[in-house]
């Protein structure tokens, strides 16, 4: 195909488009008159029945119609807020919190349900404890900084009561206890 030939299909090809908007600009416009014309229309009858009163005025009544929509949408929303908020808690991703050896263990969960970051805390300050023990010794005991607690000799090495720490979180998950909550 020519230059030529291809710059005349294009002129033709336009010349379709604008004949295409101009005919149809004049029926959109007609309808576009129609409809405000009936908007006014009824917009002046509605605000004449607002000020209309039977018993009581319409107005007052479309307002508490609306006042009782809007009671109703924040109601609903509320309740379902609430019952995603309870799916959340009931999720085994939220189990982050135990005590094993009578002190507080935390961690985050990973999507897998795999704990890691694994921390102790204090039963009574809530204050992170650390553990003495050195990694030759068998038995391991954590000490508080800030109030003085001493946990019970544990007859683990640290790395090996970590390790079991996760596996009693592995367990409870299967077993459906961590729901229990953290023991009083």
């Amino acid at each position: 195909m020519k230059k030529k030939d291809r710059s005349i299909r294009n002129s033709v090809i336009a010349m379709l488009i604008a004949s295409t908007i101009i005919a149809a600009v004049k029926p959109l416009r007609e309808i576009t008159l129609v409809f405000l014309k009936l908007l006014c229309e009824n917009s002046n009858a509605f605000s004449k029945h607002l000020v209309s009163t039977a018993i009581v005025p319409y107005w007052l009544i479309y307002v508490v119609i609306i006042i009782l929509l809007l009671l109703f949408w924040s109601k609903a929303k509320r309740v379902i807020t609430d019952l995603s908020a309870e799916a959340a808690r009931e999720s085994p991703l939220e189990y982050k919190k135990d005590c094993f050896y009578g002190m507080v263990w935390r961690w985050l969960m990973n999507s897998d349900f795999q704990p890691y970051r694994i921390s102790t805390f204090c039963p009574k300050c809530d204050m992170q404890i650390h553990s003495d023990s050195a990694e030759y010794e068998y038995s391991t005991q954590f000490y508080c900084d800030k109030c003085g607690f001493k946990s019970e000799a544990i007859k683990m090495k640290p790395f090996q009561l970590e390790e079991w720490v996760i596996r009693e979180i592995q367990r409870k998950l299967r077993t459906k206890e961590w729901k229990q909550g953290l023991p009083k």
